[in-house]
């Protein structure tokens, strides 16, 4: 429409304040580096919302244009705001080598267009964080449905061996990572102990390992997750790679808490470096958070069996001493009393 030899469209990305150019063309297609908001042509007129004709290099330079590359030196400029919902969303702008180039109608066409601009950038803009917000909404109702189905198969079972093996199953079902571990630790032997392993495709065992050493016990001594996205950074954070071929780039450690105590941590790693996301972390959490209680359940409800097993068979003793001494306080004959006592001592062991 203008037959010039430069047009661009400028878009101002409110996260990180930088101008982003998607399109450039300076007598043919350039793709320039985003810059800083707050200086150049383009800054001023985002951040005033009005047009902009400039007829000559100079009057450029006095209004703050940033400074080209030789090649570049235009003479004419002509820039107007892309607005859209009353904020300006960025610069659609014309360039010409020739002088005074740009006039009044010129400005009211390219602000018919930039109008017409903004209004398709915002729908466009919209559409995406409507999916986005529908991802989101997907992503947490298949976290809810993991959950549930987890959460009642871990309710039916008392069994500690069962649970870790349900749950360290379905993390690696979940996140198809490379590895996944439940590790637990015994305040007895103050020994981490590795119930899950799953490294490359196979179950494997690891020996317990003294608590204080890499990400575990760290994850243990805080209660708090740990996330590294790359091996320098989780060397950095104390990880313990025993193993050249085992090392992780990707990692995150949850506490497992069984009330206000952390007994253990589940875990989740990748050789792919930045593998996880928050999603990721929160899905994990929850699992863990689950697990804690079951396995509290799990150790309470065996502690309870051990209880009425020491009850059941302290119980039997009292009933063999009190059946020998009713037998004895019976018998008045030496003879008999060895017999009787001997039966009993048989029958009891």
């Amino acid at each position: 429409i203008f037959s010039v030899e430069v047009a661009e469209i400028l878009l101002h990305d409110d996260k990180s304040d930088l101008i982003t150019v998607p399109y450039a063309y300076y007598n043919g297609y350039r793709q320039p580096e985003p810059f800083a908001m707050g200086e150049g042509l383009t800054s001023k007129i985002i951040l005033s919302g009005e047009p902009l004709v400039i007829g000559s290099n100079d009057r450029a330079d006095e209004l703050g244009a940033l400074a080209p590359t030789e090649e570049d030196e235009t003479e004419s400029y002509l820039g107007v705001p892309i607005i859209a919902a009353d904020k300006t969303l960025g610069v659609v702008s014309v360039q010409s080598y020739e002088k005074n180039a740009f006039n009044e109608a010129q400005m009211h066409l390219l602000q018919g267009l930039s109008t017409s601009m903004g209004v398709a950038i915002a729908n466009a803009r919209l559409f995406d964080e409507t999916q986005r917000l529908l991802k989101e909404t997907e992503d947490r109702a298949a976290e809810l449905a993991i959950l549930n189905s987890v959460s009642e198969s871990m309710a039916k079972s008392l069994n500690l061996e069962t649970i870790v093996r349900l749950v360290g199953d379905k993390v690696r079902e979940i996140f198809g990572t490379e590895v996944a571990e439940i590790l637990l630790h015994d305040d007895a032997s103050n020994l981490i102990r590795v119930p899950f392993a799953y490294y490359r495709d196979k179950y494997v065992s690891i020996d317990p390992f003294p608590m204080g050493i890499g990400v575990t016990s760290k994850v243990i001594i805080t209660g708090k997750p740990l996330v590294f996205r790359t091996s320098a950074e989780g060397r950095e954070l104390g990880a313990y790679f025993p193993k050249e071929e085992d090392r992780t780039a990707s990692y995150i450690g949850v506490p497992i808490s069984a009330g206000n105590k952390t007994i253990g941590v589940l875990s989740v790693q990748s050789y792919q470096a930045s593998a996880f996301n928050n999603g990721h972390l929160r899905l994990l959490q929850t699992l863990a958070s689950n697990m804690g209680v079951a396995i509290a359940n799990a150790r309470l409800f065996d502690e309870t069996q051990r209880l009425l097993k020491e009850t059941e068979d302290r119980a039997a003793e009292l009933g063999a001493i009190s059946k020998v001494s009713e037998a004895l306080i019976a018998e008045a004959e030496f003879d008999s009393t060895i017999r009787l006592i001997g039966n009993q001592m048989r029958d009891i062991f």
